[in-house]
């Protein structure tokens, strides 16, 4: 059987110049066992699953189910299946049991939101092979996944005052300085999520007359023309001019090198996790926050000054506005208007 199995292995066809250049695109250095045993046809459903649907519109989400698919995938070769088509809904089930499991009990203790994106990855993925014949069947069909009801968002938002606090701590003499205020000043009155911010070039910049513009390419690829509000306008003509930056496709967030210049090259978003968590700790400001505060912020603050929730979910691109009150931090809290109410 073992070299039935390894003469099988040894007579498939090599990869094409095209499939290691899109492997290496895809990040991963060769294909998954089970995904190499289906011959051409099924290494090439694999890369055009994550590189040719929708799912490539979103770095982020192509990343976490390309994790989620080749995880399970080696889980389940090392257990022994062989092929694709042997694995089972019960295989599927078991798998997603044990992410969701405490580790105390042999689990991964993982939260029910990535326990569902796992999943969501999985039954994708395996859905597109039986689109393109490469399975009769998908396993991942009727497993069910954790049931989760948010109705408020976990991420930490800054008070109005601890914004402002924030932002004033900035030292702005420095090209540094100019460009970490430019980004926070953006990311709170925008809205705009990290990679929407990593992706601008200075041509997204639009001046007409006194009022500015940005060209936003948010979630799904969809570009919006988006007015900048007067602080963040300030920021940025303060940034870009100090910087020197005129050429229309340069990135407008760019790294930093060690000599404190320029380096043409986008700010990475870990590198942005980096500025936050260090301006929040020189600020004196609540150290567990992210780049997601400010969007989550921008929308508590925009909401408390008597903002409208239809106008938050347009200019959040959101498609439901139940996400946008996901992101409302207004009402939280008891205030002693709240006790007060209690009359006796």
């Amino acid at each position: 059987m073992a070299d039935e199995e390894q003469a099988k292995s040894a007579s498939l066809p090599a990869l094409t110049s095209r499939d290691q250049r899109e492997l290496s695109q895809l990040g991963v250095d060769t294909l998954p066992v089970l995904v190499q045993r289906e011959g051409p046809k099924g290494w090439r459903a694999f890369l055009d699953f994550f590189l040719g649907t929708d799912v490539a519109r979103n770095l982020n989400t192509q990343a976490a189910y390309r994790r989620a698919v080749c995880e399970f995938l080696e889980l389940c070769e090392g257990s022994g299946v062989y092929e694709l088509r042997h694995i089972e809904a019960s295989v599927v089930g078991s798998y997603i049991a044990y992410l969701g499991r405490p580790k105390s009990d042999g689990g991964r203790g993982l939260s029910k939101a990535s326990v569902k994106l796992k999943l969501a990855g999985i039954r994708k993925f395996f859905n597109f092979l039986v689109v393109e014949q490469v399975l009769p069947r998908s396993p991942a069909t009727s497993v069910a996944g954790p049931k989760l009801k948010t109705t408020k968002g976990k991420t930490r938002v800054l008070l109005r005052e601890e914004l402002q606090k924030l932002l004033d701590s900035i030292d702005r003499t420095t090209i540094i300085g100019k460009r970490d205020y430019a980004w926070l000043t953006l990311a709170a009155s925008s809205w705009c999520r990290v990679g929407a911010l990593a992706k601008l070039r200075v041509r997204d910049y639009e001046h007409s007359g006194k009022r500015s513009f940005l060209h936003v390419e948010e979630k799904g690829g969809k570009v919006d023309r988006m007015p900048v509000h007067h602080k963040a306008q300030e920021a940025l003509d303060a940034y870009l001019e100090a910087a020197g930056l005129e050429e229309g496709d340069s990135p407008i967030f760019q790294s930093v090198s060690r000599q404190g210049s320029l380096t043409g090259r986008v700010l990475h978003r870990s590198k942005v996790f980096e500025m936050v968590r260090r301006r929040a700790r020189q600020a004196g400001v609540p150290e567990n926050i992210s780049c997601h505060t400010f969007r989550g912020t921008g929308i508590t603050l925009f909401l408390q000054a008597g903002g409208k929730l239809e106008r938050a979910q347009a200019i959040a691109h959101h498609a439901d506005s139940r996400t946008t009150k996901i992101y409302d931090h207004s009402e939280d809290g008891i205030t002693l208007e709240d006790i007060e109410l209690v009359q006796f």
